[in-house]
């Protein structure tokens, strides 16, 4: 798979192709082997879909959606998730 790769990957097509669940299998594929993901997407319709369905599949500590949020929303998320962090966790970080 070219994602666990490391190479960018584009991909367009209709609506209703299952676009949404190859970028959420290939995403969280790369999650699971430690790397990170930028997940890039024109509409926040898609993000969403494709966050939705991480989230089901027990991923959502791995998903931030920053589509048209800033830089507040974007601060007050990750001082949010470093307090619920377990404390092993946020010591290994720093």
């Amino acid at each position: 798979m070219w994602a666990r790769e490391g190479r960018t990957i584009v991909l367009q097509g209709p609506p209703g192709t299952g676009k949404s669940q190859m970028i959420t299998s290939m995403v969280a594929e790369c999650l699971l082997g430690g790397m990170r993901v930028l997940f890039v997407a024109e509409k926040g319709t898609v993000l969403s879909v494709v966050q939705r369905r991480l989230d089901a599949i027990g991923l959502a500590p791995f998903t931030l959606n920053l589509h048209h949020e800033g830089r507040a929303p974007l601060r007050c998320a990750l001082s949010s998730r470093r307090r619920s962090a377990p404390a092993s966790r946020r010591t290994s970080q720093r």
